[in-house]
């Protein structure tokens, strides 16, 4: 396919659209507690999605990958922004948010590992791609969570506690305003199944939570193997000159 123009700039944003796409995740993993105290919560999230949006559709090597990832970025806005404008049922209105960020995100992870697996040599780049997969796999998990909160409300020990003190509560959203790291906790444990730490604080609670974060918990550690098994792969490879 064609190749995106030689400008100069072009280049160096897509030398660099690993490390690009890898901080715009450390954005999102940080920027909800840094921002929160400054500005309101659906401001700051406008605007670490804004700018993961802009890094994936970087990520992407060709200009009609690049054009398809912002049709498919525009059209999700503007579901999304003519839903909550149209003040649909809650639970509605969650399902869709979380299922268009799963898509979302699966895609985005899918073009990373696939073109991770065209990287032949040991840099940084391919160091800074394997930390931004586990990031992607630590954020699908979490959307998988909220989606499973969704579904079944209390499905976690820390929302099972905030529904069984306010009987009024319909959905995930609404917890926020009686916990505002409701959201914030699910995706601290997303990462902690993941690297299989496990605190305990936070423990799933119905069967399909449970058996998800089982699956987070396989996934973590296989992943790691994985990205150890390629790069001590590509390191053995080498030529005895090059290493």
């Amino acid at each position: 396919m064609k190749q995106l123009t030689n400008h100069p700039l072009t280049k160096w944003f897509d030398k660099n659209r690993f490390t690009i796409l890898c901080v715009s995740l450390l954005m999102f993993f940080m920027m909800p507690s840094l921002m929160e105290t400054f500005i309101d919560a659906w401001v700051s999230q406008a605007i670490y999605l804004s700018i993961i949006t802009l890094a994936s559709i970087n990520l992407m090597q060709t200009r009609r990958k690049k054009i398809l990832f912002s049709i498919l970025a525009l059209v999700a806005s503007i579901i999304l922004s003519a839903t909550k404008l149209s003040k649909i049922e809650g639970n509605i209105y969650e399902k869709l948010v979380f299922g268009i960020f799963i898509i979302y995100f699966s895609m985005i992870a899918y073009n990373l590992f696939k073109q991770f697996k065209q990287i032949k040599k040991v840099d940084e780049s391919m160091i800074i791609a394997s930390i931004s997969g586990y990031l992607l796999l630590g954020t699908l998990a979490f959307l998988a969570f909220c989606m499973t909160e969704v579904l079944q409300p209390g499905s976690f020990t820390n929302t099972q506690t905030i529904l069984s003190q306010h009987s009024e509560i319909k959905n995930l959203f609404e917890m926020t305003l009686y916990s505002k790291h409701i959201i914030s906790d699910l995706f601290y444990f997303s990462f902690i199944s993941m690297s299989t730490i496990g605190y305990g604080d936070i423990y799933p609670v119905s069967q399909v939570a449970r058996k998800l974060s089982v699956l987070v918990g396989i996934i973590g550690p296989f992943y790691m193997a994985i990205v150890v098994a390629s790069i001590v792969g590509l390191f053995m490879n080498k030529p005895e000159t090059e290493k």
